[in-house]
């Protein structure tokens, strides 16, 4: 399950998204199976992930880090090619979270993909506060959850403490591959 909230900010500005920042394709990154996406930074961005980065084909024995990195490098190159980002930024500060085969991955800004290891993480400036409301409900709380009430739970704490993070929140959900 994955879940974004729905602001878009600039400085002391911010606008609310109508296009949900939490997408899921299938077959697009590996065969048949599903894959979770989503952004944090700009909206131009995230729609030049969602809509104009054709992903690569795995060929041989090619593994879900080497796929994101072409993934990545494919987003870096349509960027430039739109010319977007040439401010000094190459891609304007976005993040992605990637769920693919119930593993998280994250690509950095930079470029940099990171596997997280747990059952849950994020990103983006409400990220901290989220993976912290995600620990407490999972290791302290009695009561078992639903995966999308823990991820409302932990957008719920996140835009408690951070101006940049607000409702409506968006969720995607992983679907079992045939």
């Amino acid at each position: 399950m994955l879940g974004a909230d729905s602001m878009a900010s600039r400085g002391c500005e911010y606008h609310e998204l109508d296009e949900p920042k939490v997408w899921a394709n299938r077959g697009t990154m590996m065969a048949r199976d599903w894959t979770l996406f989503g952004a944090c930074g700009t909206p131009r961005a995230i729609q030049i992930a969602k809509y104009g980065v054709e992903p690569p084909s795995p060929d041989g024995a090619c593994g879900p880090v080497e796929v994101l990195y072409r993934w990545a490098n494919a987003f870096r190159a349509v960027c430039k090619d739109l010319g977007y980002g040439l401010d000094g930024k190459d891609d304007d500060g976005v993040d992605f979270l990637v769920g693919f085969r119930g593993r998280w991955y994250e690509i950095q800004s930079r470029g940099g993909i990171v596997t997280h290891p747990g059952l849950y993480a994020s990103t983006g400036c409400g990220g901290p506060e989220a993976r912290a409301a995600m620990f407490a409900l999972l290791a302290y709380s009695e009561t078992e959850r639903e995966p999308q009430a823990l991820v409302q739970a932990a957008l719920d704490a996140s835009s408690a403490v951070n101006v940049h993070v607000r409702a409506p929140f968006n969720y995607v959900e992983m679907k079992v591959s045939d």
